[in-house]
């Protein structure tokens, strides 16, 4: 019902409400009504009856008190006219019947036993099966006489409360067609503006015409209801009218910018295309500054491989002291001139974006002694000592790129060199974190020379960049180092920097981040493991150092500071269950103290090991080993040969270029009469008999005619290159089922990449010019020994002294 009520229109919700209300009051009205009707009908028949009863009681005391029943009779035949008697009874005080009436067709006459005598206080009423019952004594001087007994039945109060009823539902039925009559008028006050609300709204919805107005004639809520309504469609409107006219102005907007888009689209389009032929001839010109790069070098390298090799022949040829010294002066000039050329290469690679770092797998403490090992003679002939200091925990194998390294760390003592005049120069490597597989190392290159100002720190690493600008400058060099050193330490994930002061030296600092491989000691170390060696002589400083690498690798050692000392400590070792095995003195003890050293240590049977600088040595069972801190790789090996009883002689100075002898037969292809000239010398003087073609088609023929242990094969060759006759010889070499010949590349090409194409091309190693007699003696002892089925594998390679 309650939905149903909520589907009806505003209009019959306000009818139904307010006839609602009417008829709930008018119901509750006429059943008031009926009931206050039948109250007061029921105490009027009470009143009328007990009135009668008096009446009836009064008129019967002298019938009672005479016995005459006839009487009595006579004053109940009035009530004949009272329709609503039922019957009348009285009784004398005993019960006995003494008059009665009983109305016709009422039926029997019920048993007054069963409603109890009468009180002499007065009158009792009873109601029992529709009807009211009257008990009431009849008193003579107050002495009860009788009992009179009335019954009276509803009938007439039936009738009267019927009669009233249907007056109170005519009078309703009129109120309530009435209050219809009202409602529907009145309902019109409020339904009419929403109705009227109601019709604006389906009008503006259904035609979005919001000039739609309705009219307020109330000043109620409705009223404002309508007015805000107004006020909605106003702004509504207004806003209309500002969106219609921003649209138009958004509709010539979007047409301008459409017109501007299409011209900028071509404006894009033609820049598109000037871009991408820009962009094609950046690369046409990056590829011709690499092969710009790539023909400077080989260019420059061709001669330069004529001047240092007809250099170092000529220096192993009879001169006097001034020759050779010229010719010295000439062969550092031109290393020098090489290594300027390098590092301009190198620069211009990285600029370029065709540099790559190597990835191999290295031992990094061999690695970074032989870079020191290039310096430390230079250091010697300057008089500045060079000193090293490894962390205990630096790991044993690394991968990275060991050439770049060294590049890096031979710049800065490159740099530490020039500008330190006297004093020293230290280099500590130490592992700072490790994660995740990597490790960073740390370096420091410190010296004590003419120090930095602090105005120029900021500049230093930037490209032609010196200290000293002016002509007048006392050091040389392009400037180039350090800016190559900073942009290597970058892509190897680290960072560099500097610390100095004038006059006060400078300390270069820089970290990288490097693959570790193993942590595991020396194996070269382990035979040499419980070892037992005294030291002599040797400074505070130098005798730690020399004592935590010891004791890395297991050496038991104990330090005495003059010869007396260290006889006293070998006499006390003598008898022990693991006597000294040799004795490590510092080369900087006064020639005497070496010779005392080496006479009384003959009766001991030990050998003795100098370390450091020393132009003489004492003769026996002695060894020097130049430089501070010895190598690593030097120190175990000469301390292997101490423990197995089998020292050297004094160590000689190193052995001369040209020292191998290996009676190969080498093909030479080379165009560069020079070059030629200079290779086909140094093979005749390392024993090779040499046969020189000057073109790629040659040298093929060669090799097929011809029987040859080595192939020296230069790449750029006039007729047939390098490349393209190495393919030749290969098919060749196949086809015909005949052993692998050896090839060399030994070209000026150096750039990135050069080394994986000769090889690519099937050639088995790669020499760069300049080259020099030790780079030819690697390759023949290398080559030589592998190749199968090589008559120079049965031959015996020997070094020998000159």
């Amino acid at each position: 019902m309650l939905d149903a009520f909520t589907r009806l229109s505003i209009r019959h919700k306000l009818m139904g409400i307010m006839l609602l209300t009417a008829g709930s009051v008018l119901f509750l009205a006429m059943v008031a009504m009926a009931v206050n009707e039948a109250l007061t009908l029921q105490r009027t028949t009470r009143s009328q009856l007990a009135a009668l009863a008096d009446v009836i009681a009064s008129s019967s005391r002298a019938a009672l008190s005479l016995n005459d029943p006839l009487s009595a009779l006579e004053t109940f035949d009035a009530l004949r006219s009272k329709s609503n008697i039922v019957y009348a009874v009285l009784t004398t005080p005993d019960g006995r019947i003494f008059a009665a009436y009983h109305r016709p067709g009422s039926g029997e006459m019920p048993d007054d036993s069963r409603f109890g005598p009468a009180t002499e206080g007065g009158h009792r009423f009873l109601e029992a099966s529709g009807q009211v019952h009257l008990i009431k004594p009849v008193l003579i001087e107050w002495q009860v006489v009788g009992t009179l007994h009335l019954a009276a039945d509803f009938g007439e109060l039936y009738a009267s409360l019927g009669r009233y009823m249907l007056l109170l539902a005519l009078l309703m039925l009129g109120s309530f067609i009435f209050a219809v009559l009202i409602a529907s008028k009145l309902q019109r006050i409020i339904s009419g503006p929403i109705l009227r609300l109601q019709l604006a709204m389906k009008r503006v919805s259904d035609t979005r015409d919001y000039a739609v107005r309705v009219e307020a004639d109330t000043q109620d809520e409705l009223g404002a209801l309508v007015g805000g309504f107004n006020d909605m469609l106003e702004q509504i409107q207004s806003r209309d009218g500002e969106l219609a006219r921003y649209s138009a102005r958004l509709a010539e907007d979007v047409e301008r910018r459409t017109h501007e888009l299409i011209a900028t689209n071509r404006e894009l389009q033609s820049l598109v295309v000037e871009l991408r032929e820009q962009k094609e001839r950046a690369e046409a010109a990056s590829r011709a500054k690499s092969q710009f790069l790539a023909n400077v070098s080989h260019e420059i390298r061709t001669p330069m491989n004529g001047m240092l090799g007809m250099t170092e022949l000529l220096r192993h040829t009879a001169l006097n002291e001034r020759q050779q010294q010229l010719t010295g002066l000439i062969q550092r000039s031109g290393q020098t001139l090489l290594g300027i050329i390098n590092d301009i290469l190198d620069l211009s690679r990285i600029e370029a974006g065709r540099f790559e770092l190597e990835e191999a797998d290295f031992e990094l403490r061999p690695q970074l002694e032989q870079t020191l090992e290039l310096y430390r003679e230079e250091a010697r002939r300057r008089g500045l000592e060079l000193s090293t200091r490894f962390a205990a925990h630096l790991p044993s194998h690394v991968r990275g790129d060991p050439g770049r390294l060294g590049q890096i760390l031979g710049n800065l003592l490159s740099n530490a060199l020039k500008f330190t005049p006297s004093g020293q120069i230290r280099v500590r490597v130490d592992a700072l974190a490790g994660r995740h597989g990597h490790v960073t190392l740390g370096f420091e290159v410190s010296d004590t020379g003419i120090g930095i100002a602090a105005e120029d720190q900021a500049r230093i690493f930037d490209a032609f960049t010196q200290t000293d600008p002016s002509s007048t400058r006392r050091h040389g060099g392009t400037g180039l180092g350090l800016t190559i050193a900073r942009q290597l330490v970058e892509r190897m994930g680290g960072q560099i920097g500097l610390s100095s002061a004038p006059g006060q030296g400078t300390s270069f600092w820089f970290t990288v981040q490097i693959k570790c491989v193993s942590t595991a000691a020396e194996p070269q170390a382990e035979p040499l493991r419980g070892m037992r060696v005294v030291l002599v002589g040797f400074p505070e400083a130098r005798c730690n150092e020399l004592h935590a690498r010891l004791q890395r690798w297991g050496i038991i050692d104990c330090a005495a500071d003059d010869a007396a000392s260290a006889f006293d400590r070998l006499a006390r070792q003598a008898g022990a269950s693991t006597p000294c095995g040799a004795l490590l003195a510092h080369a900087g003890l006064p020639a005497a103290t070496l010779t005392e050293l080496g006479e009384r240590l003959q009766a001991f049977e030990l050998p003795l090991l100098l370390l450091g600088d020393t132009e003489a040595a004492p003769g026996g069972r002695c060894e020097v080993l130049n430089g501070w801190p010895p190598p690593d790789a030097a120190l175990l090996a000469a301390l292997g040969r101490c423990r197995e009883r089998k020292p050297t002689a004094a160590t000689p100075p190193p052995l001369p270029a040209g020292t191998l002898r290996c009676a190969a037969r080498v093909l030479l292809a080379e165009d560069n009469a020079i070059n030629e000239e200079v290779a086909r010398t140094m093979l005749r003087e390392l024993g090779c008999t040499v046969t020189s073609v000057d073109n790629g088609r040659d040298a093929v023929d060669a090799v097929r005619d011809g029987d040859y242990d080595l192939v020296f094969m230069d790449g750029q060759m006039p007729v047939l290159d390098g490349l393209d006759a190495t393919r030749e010889i290969r098919a060749m070499e196949a086809k015909s089922d005949r052993a692998r010949t050896p090839i060399v590349a030994l070209t000026a090409h150096a750039v990135r990449g050069d080394r994986e194409r000769y090889l690519a091309a099937g050639m088995d190693d790669y020499i760069s010019k300049p080259f020099t007699t030790a780079d030819l003696q690697r390759a023949l002892a290398r080559w030589c020994r592998r190749a199968a089925n090589n008559p120079c594998s049965q031959r015996v390679i020997q070094t020998v002294r000159k």
